[in-house]
């Protein structure tokens, strides 16, 4: 089965960049393959991902096809500590609450404000635990 999972800054309500190097930084030592729009991410606990992100040095967001393992979510939390971002798939999170007045209000209508984690594993936990289909504000 096939899963997508996004990261995105938001200004306003609208996607705003951010410098690629934190992704960069983070996610370099586990590509195994990289061409112009996708990497190939393989972690030692035997996860990863193909990373679909723009070849340039201020990025919108990228998206993770296929996570598996905690340690990518390691990384995701470490990207999301970095940069003014949330991570969204069906819910949402994010490391950072003062993120939550720029995401647009169809997102929180959607999915609900996010969930304020504060590491990879809890990430993990929550992204892979049966779906709660609320929409209130929510905090670990």
């Amino acid at each position: 089965m096939s899963f997508d999972f996004f990261v995105e800054r938001f200004v306003a309500g609208w996607p705003a960049p951010f410098s690629r190097v934190p992704v960069d930084e983070v996610f370099g030592p586990f590509v195994v393959k990289r061409d112009e729009f996708c990497w190939t991410l393989r972690y030692p606990d035997g996860g990863g991902a193909f990373c679909y992100v723009k070849d340039s040095p201020e990025i919108t967001g990228f998206t993770l096809n296929r996570p598996g393992g905690v340690a990518i979510y390691n990384s995701v939390f470490e990207v999301l500590r970095r940069t003014p971002t949330v991570a969204h798939w069906g819910e949402c999170a994010a490391a950072d609450p003062s993120i939550i007045p720029d995401l647009p209000p169809e997102m929180i209508e959607a999915l609900g404000a996010p969930l304020i984690v504060k590491s990879g594993q809890e990430l993990f936990d929550y992204v892979t635990r049966p779906m709660s289909y609320t929409k209130t504000p929510r905090e670990s």
